[in-house]
């Protein structure tokens, strides 16, 4: 088996195929951390729904928390119905060094660590 330390994704959206391209590695705890940013609004404007990329993540073994440096709100816990807009309350939106929001709001976002 091959393993990786860490599996970081930041891939503005596209964190759920980033994934399952390694769902091999994760489902056989080949990877000991993935680092996953989770921006609802990013993963739907990609065609992905949010709730799936947490589905998958949980499913493979993994459990998620909140990377410190934003609100510090936990992830939704497997058992949650995945409100992704309670979810959404409360982190920070992307902006720009003076403080506004760039043309094209991304929304929300954390970064998870899982183990």
């Amino acid at each position: 088996h091959e393993h990786v330390a860490m599996l970081k994704t930041d891939t503005q959206g596209h964190e759920l195929h980033v994934l399952m391209g390694a769902e091999g590695l994760l489902h056989n705890h080949g990877v000991d951390i993935l680092l996953v940013e989770f921006a609802p609004r990013l993963l739907m404007a990609n065609g992905v729904d949010p709730g799936d990329l947490l589905n998958f993540i949980y499913d493979n073994g993994y459990r998620c928390f909140d990377c410190p440096g934003h609100d510090q709100q936990e992830p939704p816990d497997p058992s949650w119905h995945r409100d992704l807009d309670l979810y959404d309350i409360g982190f920070t939106p992307n902006i720009d060094g003076a403080g506004n929001v760039p043309g094209w709001d991304p929304g929300k976002f954390t970064d998870l660590i899982c183990v």
